[in-house]
Formats: structure tokens, sequence, C-alpha cells
């Protein structure tokens, strides 16, 4: 009881600033790699156990201090009710689905991915009602630090494929440098599929006022060159969602005067004929550009993971229909035709295959639908509904914070086109997910 009283008493002691920084740090490590720590030689033993283990502390702050002080973490109020729950909503029967599981461990492994994603939003709801500007800011620099950093580890592999891969068996999870040097077997680069949400980030200290030159150029500068990493990269999906960001981010030109517009639209032009040239230099270095991926010229490559694509999709109507809660999160590799097939398959394409199945159906529609059930799909489509409501009128409005908000606002859209192509199962995506909707509660 004792121990309970002072390890309480310590943590209500700390600065509420000093826990919010706990916060954004471990937010920040759980956005990159995950870097092995020293010490022990165990997988586990890396930059994201850290990351979860200072979310945590934040977290355990944030439920004393509200219980303490007999305040709520945050307050439900007549005009968010729709949207408290429908968060809750997500959570609650992403939940449920553990009465469908037949893997228990592959259960647990995705809830607890799920559960550090909704204490996210417990937090960042706590922090933002205390001083909302500076939460915004420092969120945003948080993602925009991330941003950087897995830019330009990628565009170091695109450069210096070797030297990375090397440094990557020695640095990164074996796991994921394993996937890296899979990838880039077969002319692909990989160190975060859902990178291109980043853009937002960018350009918010591109369109910031009062932002000193240098930064406002680094914003640029950064937006420019994560369209070239992406085009390089010769993933269809991630150049797709470039693309898709970068339509999604005419909405700053509410806000814009003409000369950052044009300014703007001058920097698309000079994109587009980057483009073109990078897709002739693709074609003569490598045989083939990720426009040609776009147009399926490679039988085997492009057009067989497209057909796997669809069929995964298909699966997926059949397991939301085993129960009332789906196959159970986390438990698409256990219903999946695809599991018996990749024990045949050579030790690369093994490897690959096992990744993107465990991984389940790359849609996060399908991916709600088979593993909560018909009934959770369609609240989640209600969900997002509640979510575009609200932020139309953010976009509408004139918020004092509306550069901040629109760049969080754009963000969770992206993230959300991003999980069309791509799985939305990892511990990034959950925090992400419930952080951004934290931000733009109330």
């Amino acid at each position: 009881m004792n121990i309970y009283k002072k390890s309480s008493s310590f943590i209500l002691k700390m600065p509420q600033k000093s826990v919010f920084n706990i916060f954004l740090l471990g937010v920040f490590l759980v956005l990159l790699p995950p870097v092995r720590l020293p010490f022990l030689d165990l997988s586990f033993w890396n930059t994201n156990l850290l990351g979860r283990g200072l979310i945590d502390l934040a977290f355990l702050y944030v439920l004393l201090k509200s219980f303490f002080d007999r305040k709520e973490v945050f307050v439900v109020k007549k005009n968010n009710v729709f949207y408290v729950f429908a968060v809750l909503g997500v959570f609650v029967l992403h939940s449920l689905s553990v009465f469908s599981a037949i893997n228990i461990l592959t259960f647990l492994k995705a809830f607890e991915k799920l559960i550090f994603g909704f204490m996210g939003f417990l937090s960042i709801t706590y922090f933002v009602g205390k001083n909302k500007k500076v939460v915004f800011e420092k969120i945003i620099l948080v993602f925009f630090l991330a941003g950087i950093f897995k830019l330009l580890l990628e565009a170091m592999l695109i450069a210096y494929p070797e030297f990375s891969t090397t440094f990557a068996d020695i640095v990164l999870k074996e796991e994921v440098a394993r996937s890296i040097r899979a990838n880039l077997a077969r002319g692909r680069t990989y160190i975060d599929l859902l990178l291109e949400i980043s853009l937002p980030f960018f350009l918010y200290y591109f369109l910031k006022k009062g932002t000193r030159n240098y930064l406002k150029l680094a914003g640029l500068v950064l937006g420019v060159l994560l369209g070239f990493v992406s085009f390089l990269s010769t993933w269809r999906g991630r150049f797709v969602i470039y693309i898709t960001m970068v339509v999604f981010s005419f909405a700053y030109l509410k806000s814009l005067n003409f000369k950052k517009a044009a300014f703007l639209f001058a920097t698309g032009l000079f994109l587009l004929l980057s483009f073109y040239l990078l897709d002739k230099r693709q074609i003569l270095n490598q045989g083939f550009s990720v426009v040609d991926r776009l147009l399926n010229k490679d039988v085997v490559e492009d057009q067989m993971t497209i057909s796997w694509r669809i069929e995964a999709i298909k699966e997926s109507f059949v397991m939301g229909s085993v129960s009332l809660f789906g196959v159970g999160i986390g438990n698409y590799y256990e219903w999946t035709a695809f599991k018996p097939i990749t024990q045949y398959l050579p030790q690369n394409q093994k490897l690959i295959t096992e990744a993107a199945a465990t991984s389940g159906p790359h849609n996060i529609f399908a991916q709600f639908l088979a593993e909560t059930g018909y009934f959770s799909f369609v609240v989640f489509i209600l969900v997002l509904l509640v979510f575009l409501v609200n932020d139309l009128k953010i976009f509408l409005s004139k918020d004092v914070l509306w550069l901040e908000k629109m760049t969080i606002v754009l963000a969770f859209w992206g993230l959300i086109a991003g999980t069309l192509f791509y799985p939305a199962t990892s511990l990034s995506f959950f925090i992400s997910f419930f952080v951004f909707r934290g931000l733009l509660y109330n």
C-alpha cells in the first residue's frame, strides 16, 4: 500500500508540462521504425517498447490527476455526444470481437495496439483541455520530425541500398530489416507505407504565419522530396496516396493569399516535370517505373498483386458473416486461404506473402468487415460520417487554430486513404488514428 501511495505521489508531483513532453516522446518513438536497444538481444527490446512505456506513464498521470482532482478525463457536451459515441464505438466493437477469435494470442497482440490508441485519445483530450494551442503545435511538430526521420531513411535506402540494408540489419528490429531486404529484392523501398500522410505537417510550416523563412523553405522542400521518394519507391499505392494528399491540400487555399497559392501552383508544375524525368530515369535504370506499375505492365508483379487484393476482399465478406463479431481482430490470417500456400513459396516470396496475409486484406473497410463483422462494419461507416461532418464544420469555420486543425484533419483522412491500400494494423496507425481524433474532439 505504501509503495502504491509513494508511486502515485511521485507521478502526481510531476509538472504537467513534463508529463506532456513524455507523452510526445512516446508518440514520436512509436511512429518510427523500431530501433534495437542495447544490452538484451530480444525482438521486443526496442524503441517501440520504450515509447509504449512513456505513453503508459503519461496515461497513468492523466488517470490519477483526474481521480484526485475529481474531474472527468474529457467532458461530454451536447454538441459532441455523437463524436464520443463514435470513438467509443470503434474501441468497444473491436474489443467484443474477442468472442469470435480462435487465436487469442494474435487477438491480444492486436488488442494491445488498440488499447494504446485509446490511451492516446484519452491523454490528448486531457492535455488539449489545458492549453489547446500549445498541444496542437507540439503534436504537429512531433509528426513533422517523425516524417523527416522516416523520409531521410527512405531517401538513404534509395540512394545507398547496400549500406542502408547493412545499417538496418544492425540497428533495426530483425523482422523490419528482413522486410526491407525482401522488398528491395523486388525493386521496392520500404520504411513506412503511410509516410505520405506527413505532407500536411510539412506544408504547415510553409503556410504558418510568423514562421522563419528557413523553416518555410524546409517545409516546402520536404513536401517535394516526399513526392520524389514516393515515386522512386515504386509502390503504386504510395504514389496514389501522395497525389491524394496533394489534392487534399487544396483545402489550405481557403486561407491562403495569392502569393502563396501561386507559389504552390508553381511547385506543383515543377513536381509534374520532375515525375516525368524520374519516370524516364527509372525505366533506364530498373527497366520499369511506378507509372508502369500503375498501368499493370508486369503480369506477375502487378496484376497478381491486384488479384490477391481482390481475393482477400472477397474472403472478408465471408469472414464477416462467421459471427456477429466477425473472426476477431488479428485473426484474419487464421481463416485466409493464403495461409497453407505460403509454405510452398521461395523464402523471399514466403516472407512477403506471410507478412501481407497476417496483416489482413490491406483495406481498412475489408479488415473491419472480416475482423469485427457486418454490424461493426456499418457502425464504422457511421463513425466516419460523424467525423466527416465534424471536419467539414472545422473547414468552414474561422477558428483561430484553423490551420492547425485542418492539418490534423488532412492527416487523418490521408490515414484513411492510405489504409485503403495498406494494413490498418500497426501501432503507429492506432496511435495516429486516436490522437488525431482526440485533437479534433469538441
